[in-house]
């Protein structure tokens, strides 16, 4: 699990999976109750879009499905692109 919580910009957050569907464990809020938890399964090609505050929850992907990428993709595994706005 992490936080995305050194981002400089205040423009939403962009995440594209590319490759073997992965389990997403679901945003969780610090300090807050937990809810129950539901599984997100992110297949090659979801983009995922976080706005504040949900960038500062805890995320995370414990679990790749090994194999399960298209056949088109190319190499096996899986491949997240998150860009980032860094410096001051």
């Amino acid at each position: 699990m992490h936080r995305d919580s050194h981002e400089q910009a205040d423009a939403p957050m962009e995440s594209l999976s590319l490759g073997d569907t992965c389990v997403c464990l679901p945003l969780r809020q610090h300090r807050l109750p937990r809810p129950p938890r539901t599984d997100v399964e992110l297949r090659s090609g979801d983009l995922s879009v976080f706005r504040e505050p949900s960038g500062l929850a805890h995320h995370g992907v414990p679990r790749v499905h090994a194999g399960t990428a298209p056949a088109e993709s190319g190499p096996t595994g899986r491949l997240n692109i998150t860009p980032r706005v860094s410096g001051p």
